[in-house]
């Protein structure tokens, strides 16, 4: 919920930007995700929820299985295909409630009605290949743990002159707080992201009015990357 909440937050932000000349939002953005729309944060969050503990019963119980003999196995087996599936489904619902929050952001509507929305606002526009091609996730992930290597070499180098244990120590606290940070500044990018394609796909002209060269800019990069996908 915290993570949804400041994913709202974000689209917020960027809405505000792409559909006025207001940069002084963060406040009123935050207000509405921990508020109005903190109903449909919640609902959200408790679907991603209840297909991850199903994931973990699962698995459990597939483990369980597994120590009863070839019965148990073949069981096993099942139950790991199940788990399988209810992990792609997982992460099928997390990636689209995603993009389900930033019209729960930028329109104020409830979470069902913002899901089938910017779902059916993607096919209209046939995005869906687009969508699903987006490597900005990636990348991030990637700089992320880079982040985190350069976070773990200071931390042993600073603590050098100290036992091995201890060198060991520092380094992999330096690596996992990298790596926290990192994720902490990387998730508002790919927030923005992904408002800016449900901005692009809903209202592609606003933004020449409000910010004209920064829509140059993304007309131009839109045009050379998918030059047969409608805007």
């Amino acid at each position: 919920i915290v993570q949804n909440v400041a994913h709202c937050s974000t689209c917020g932000v960027v809405g505000s930007w792409w559909f006025t000349n207001n940069d002084r939002t963060v406040a009123g953005a935050f207000k509405r995700a921990a508020t109005t729309s903190l109903g449909s944060i919640c609902f959200g969050s408790l679907i991603v929820a209840l297909l991850r503990t199903v994931r973990i019963m699962v698995s459990q119980f597939r483990k369980a299985s597994e120590r009863n003999g070839r019965l148990g196995r073949a069981l096993g087996c099942m139950m790991h295909c199940v788990e399988y599936v209810l992990n792609i489904i997982e992460h099928y619902a997390r990636y689209m409630n995603s993009y389900a929050y930033c019209f729960v952001a930028l329109y104020g509507k409830d979470f069902r009605t913002s899901g089938r929305e910017v779902q059916a606002l993607f096919q209209q526009r046939g995005w869906t290949a687009v969508i699903n091609d987006d490597l900005v996730s990636t990348t991030l992930v990637v700089a992320n743990f880079g982040v985190a290597a350069v976070s773990a070499l200071a931390g042993g180098l600073a603590s050098r002159s100290s036992s091995y244990a201890r060198i060991s120590q520092v380094t992999m606290l330096a690596f996992v707080l990298g790596l926290l940070m990192a994720f902490t500044v990387t998730g508002v990018l790919m927030s923005a992201v992904r408002t800016i394609f449900v901005c692009y796909a809903k209202a592609s002209d606003v933004i020449g009015r409000t910010r004209s060269e920064s829509a140059e800019k993304l007309r131009k990069a839109w045009e050379k990357f998918h030059p047969t996908s409608v805007v």
